[in-house]
Formats: C-alpha cells, sequence, structure tokens
C-alpha cells in the first residue's frame, strides 16, 4: 500500500532501511550505498550484493538466488508492456489517449509488482528467529 501511495518510492526507502538493517546484523558495511540504485545497471549489481548480504546474516535461511530471481522476476515485469506500447505506437489509427493509458497501467503494474516484492522479502526476514537478523 506505502508503494503505491509514494507512487512508487517506497522501494527506495524500504531498500535503505533494510540496508542499514543487515549492515548493524552483520557489523560491518557489506552492501553499497543504495544511491546505485538509481544507475542503470547499477540496480541489479546493488540487489545481487543485497541479496548476498541477506543470504550471509539469515546464515543462509534466506537464499541468495531466491531473492535476486525475485527482484528480476519484478523489475522485468515493466518490459512485458514495452512490446505491446510499441505495437501501438506503430497502428497509426490509435489514439495518443490510449497510449498514455497503456502506459500507465503498465506504470501501475511495475509499483505494485515492486511492493510485493518488498513485501515478499520482509515476510521472509520477519520469520528469522531474533538473533540472527
Amino acid at each position: 500500500m506505502y508503494q503505491a501511495l509514494s507512487l512508487g518510492f517506497y522501494f527506495f526507502y524500504w531498500c535503505s532501511r533494510s540496508r542499514r538493517d543487515i549492515i548493524r546484523s552483520a557489523g560491518r558495511p557489506i552492501i553499497p550505498s543504495t544511491w546505485v540504485l538509481a544507475l542503470p545497471v547499477g540496480n541489479y549489481w546493488w540487489m545481487w550484493r543485497y541479496a548476498n548480504a541477506l543470504d550471509f546474516v539469515s546464515y543462509s535461511r534466506i537464499k541468495y538466488s531466491d531473492t535476486f530471481l525475485i527482484y528480476i522476476i519484478v523489475i522485468n515485469l515493466a518490459f512485458i508492456g514495452e512490446p505491446v506500447i510499441r505495437f501501438t505506437i506503430q497502428l497509426q489509427h490509435i489514439s495518443l489517449t490510449l497510449v498514455l493509458i497503456a502506459l500507465a497501467v503498465i506504470w501501475v503494474i511495475s509499483v505494485i509488482a515492486l511492493g510485493v516484492f518488498c513485501a515478499v522479502i520482509q515476510d521472509k526476514i520477519n520469520k528469522l528467529p531474533k538473533n540472527t537478523a
């Protein structure tokens, strides 16, 4: 819900907050700054480091491959709509309004998907014994 209300920015806040908790649990900075998420390819690298750190802190109870693959699936949901948009733009009788509606729907799906990602990973973190995370 926060993800939708904040227009997608809650994901970055959640990543920053959980990064701080992981660093506190690990006792050393094992994840780079959250600002790396703003870089074009940096978000994949950052999430890979985040997934490895979460695996380390949870003593492999939360597998890095699970975390990273869930992120890859969620982040690529936005690209599913890209061919649809390209096709509608190629059709010359489709109005610009329909294209903008399709873009808005794709954006909403992406925002919801990132919110679901945060909820799934946070649920896994919450299920850990209190002394490991």
